[in-house]
């Protein structure tokens, strides 16, 4: 009897040790097979490129930048939003828009560009729907001119497309589709390859589409657009839900402040809750101010964006 045991002893414990050798063996193979999770990269101004000079703005606060600064302050913020009316003068003259890039470059303030002009300029015949033709004609008078920028990192984005989803306004009662505003953004690359893209839109049209050839979309706060809240939420849900890459914002100051657009300014405590509203999400890329007036930018306004 006693023999009897002493061989189940042994035999039970030689299948345990096959049991916990056989467990460390599978858990290893697992180990090494299984693909590492990817770790979401930090929020960066632009894309890569070859360019040394090229650095992403730290994403542990929400840059604040300014639409249509001048040579004279476009140092004093680190984003710069410039239009077509900004970079040319009168005949396509590049001269204003050389002075305020190089300016630009030199104190490393990064610039978002909008090259097409105002909406009325792109649309089609009879004044419906958007005329990508006339967008990339367009769009051409500044290849070659602004590639230097783009290469070393000044310029970071392209806006492409301007409120698409403002039918009755601006499109003749026409919105242009996001199969129309894909090529605008596909067309983009082709004359700068890695400068990223993006629109202008309410979160209702962005959340429509899942972008492939939009990078960012900039979503414009302004009191007649509803709730604040509800409008940061619905925008960050767009966000959330994978739609499009990243998303910076800007708070229309200029002609916001009414229940109708165009009623009033905001004023500077107005100007103060939107931005803290916005910023308190630490989601973006950044937020700007519209626009640089010198009637709107007095010392408390100034206080209130700083």
């Amino acid at each position: 009897m006693r023999g009897s045991a002493l061989i189940y002893v042994i035999f039970f414990f030689l299948l345990a040790s096959i049991l916990v050798s056989y467990f460390y063996l599978v858990k290893s193979t697992k180990e090494n097979n299984s693909t590492p999770t990817p770790t979401s990269p930090s929020i960066q101004i632009g894309m890569e490129s070859e360019s040394e000079n090229s650095e992403p703005i730290s994403d542990s606060s929400i840059p604040f930048g300014l639409r249509f600064p001048t040579v004279e302050v476009i140092c004093d913020y680190p984003i710069a939003i410039l239009w077509r009316k900004d970079l040319f003068g009168p005949n396509k003259n590049f001269s204003p828009g050389k002075a305020l890039l190089d300016k630009a470059e030199s104190c490393g303030t990064k610039v978002v560009v909008r090259l097409f002009g105002y909406t009325k300029d792109i649309v089609g015949s009879g004044g419906k729907g958007l005329s990508i033709s006339k967008w990339e004609d367009r769009i051409d008078d500044f290849a070659g001119l602004i590639d230097p920028y783009v290469d070393n990192g000044t310029i970071i984005a392209h806006l492409t497309i301007d409120e698409p989803h403002d039918c009755k306004n601006d499109w003749g009662n026409e919105c242009p589709t996001p199969a129309e505003i894909e090529e605008s953004g596909r067309i983009s690359r082709e004359y700068w390859q890695a400068l990223p893209t993006a629109i202008n839109t309410m979160p209702a049209y962005a959340t429509t589409h899942y972008w492939k050839d939009i990078d960012y979309i900039n979503f414009q706060y302004s009191f007649h657009k509803g709730d604040l809240n509800k409008f940061i939420e619905s925008a960050l849900k767009v966000l959330n839900e994978g739609k499009v890459s990243n998303i910076f914002w800007s708070i229309q100051a200029a002609h916001g402040g009414g229940q109708d657009f165009g009623d009033r300014p905001m004023t500077p405590s107005e100007v103060e809750m939107v931005g803290r509203a916005i910023c308190d999400t630490k989601k973006g890329l950044f937020v700007s101010f519209s626009s640089y007036r010198e009637d709107i930018m007095t010392s408390e306004m100034v206080e209130a964006i700083n």
